[in-house]
């Protein structure tokens, strides 16, 4: 067992004790960046990734025994209310370093392991039982494409009461924002106690009615904590863990040119969470940046395929000003074999020119939905967007999926750049990606 002091109790003045659980080497592990085992957080850290900070948790399950750090900063709390990130499947960083693996956690149907926990318990040392599970959170396999989050509470009878919400599609990838306010009833007998949960900021449970008036929260555990399956291995990875007695904590601001009341945070997050589009460094996003054909193509594989995806290597220049040798080769010729792009004249892509917006609403489509020939255009969607004009079909397509407004209420502005901030509502739309909600 190894130890190490880090504050998780956020907004109180508590110091917590951070308890890293570690068996031997072939055991289920969890290695905390800056912390025991875990070395410093540099950028080419394969922990590093940038939600609260910028390292997290990876959990690295082998075995049914568990691995889970352990808070012991609550002390017979009738209150307690948490949030943390938590990514099932996907990269391991928002921006990852070269090094960065694959998040991949293989579980067979019907497995489930608790990956957070609060106890009643004293603060046991690892690995002793902490008394009662008072609040649980369970990861399950429901089938071989949908796993299911269940939330659940302890009542005064030893019995629990529960809800759950399924992952499926593209909320199987990437990161997922997790909420959750727990309140005992108001006296020992009562039937007043709450639990409620948000996932993304989208309340998925509510409950108001428990007969839980004798359970307290003494301590926590986060990470692989318990009923672990032996069906079940892999990695996931766990990020910015704050918790407090009362009072929404919502989702964390990742970036400071990005305010959360600002029209773009919900797809800026989304694609931050998914690991599709950047910041620009120094805890910036760089919103009107404009998007180039380069990093466009990255954008759209990453969005369609996963993050973790990789295309072919280039065994022949796709065009002259994309040589086999260019960085953005693979990403550019895949685009071409798909029949997304045909580059900006017959024979160059000009990679570093803006993508501007009708370009934009093309590509997007055209990735999102192969071989799709949206009809022509019976009347003009916008005064600046004519009937017979090339973009018109697309311009249409997006207008119908809700993927834009245009840039006011009669005009499209077709051949203005697309900024970052205009491609993050593209990308989540477009390709489906779950929005993160600033919540109540």
């Amino acid at each position: 067992m190894k130890r190490s002091h880090t504050p998780l109790w956020s907004g109180l003045a508590f110091v917590a004790t951070l308890l890293l659980l570690a068996g031997a080497a072939t055991a289920s592990t969890i290695t905390v960046p800056n912390g025991a085992s875990g070395g410093t957080c540099g950028a080419s850290n394969p922990n590093r990734y940038e939600f609260g900070g910028s390292c997290g948790s990876l959990v690295n399950i082998t075995d049914t025994n568990p691995a889970y750090v352990q808070d012991n900063s609550p002390a017979a709390e009738g209150t307690y209310r948490v949030r943390f990130y938590a990514n099932f499947g996907g990269k391991s960083s928002v921006a990852p370093p070269a090094n960065a693996p694959a998040v991949s956690l293989s579980m067979a149907t019907g497995n489930a392991f608790d990956f957070f926990v609060a106890y009643d318990g004293a603060d046991p040392a690892p690995p002793a039982a902490g008394g009662n599970a008072v609040i649980r959170v369970e990861l399950g396999q429901s089938s071989a494409t949908t796993r299911t989050i269940k939330f659940a509470a302890r009542l005064n009878n030893g019995t629990e009461a529960t809800f759950s919400r399924s992952l499926i599609g593209k909320a199987l990838r990437g990161w997922r924002a997790i909420e959750i306010n727990w309140a005992k009833a108001s006296t020992p007998s009562g039937s007043n106690g709450v639990l409620q949960a948000w996932i993304d900021g989208v309340q998925v449970g509510n409950l108001t009615n428990l007969a839980n008036g004798n359970q307290v929260v003494n301590m926590v555990r986060w990470g692989a904590v318990a009923g672990i399956d032996s069906g079940t291995s892999g990695t996931f990875k766990l990020d910015d863990f704050v918790s407090q007695r009362s009072g929404y904590i919502g989702p964390a601001v990742l970036y400071s040119d990005v305010p959360a009341s600002g029209w773009s945070f919900p797809y800026v997050l989304s694609n931050a969470a998914n690991e599709i589009i950047p910041g620009c460094g120094g805890g910036n996003f760089c919103p009107f940046t404009p998007v180039l054909r380069k990093d466009m193509a990255v954008y759209m594989l990453r969005s369609y395929e996963g993050t973790a995806y990789v295309p072919p290597a280039c065994s022949s220049a796709p065009f002259d000003d994309i040589p086999t040798s260019h960085p953005y080769c693979a990403w550019i010729n895949e685009l071409k074999n798909r029949g997304v792009v045909q580059g900006c004249t017959a024979t160059s892509y000009c990679p570093d020119y803006p993508v501007d917006r009708e370009q934009m609403v093309k590509f997007i489509l055209s990735t999102a939905n192969p071989g799709v020939n949206p009809p022509a255009c019976s009347t003009a969607p916008f005064t600046d967007i004519a009937a017979n004009r090339w973009s018109c079909p697309w311009v249409q397509m997006a207008l119908a999926e809700g993927l834009t407004n245009g840039c006011s209420a009669t005009q499209f502005c077709p051949e203005y750049p697309t900024d970052k901030e205009q491609e993050t509502k593209f990308t989540t739309i477009g390709f489906g990606l779950p929005e993160h909600k600033v919540g109540p």
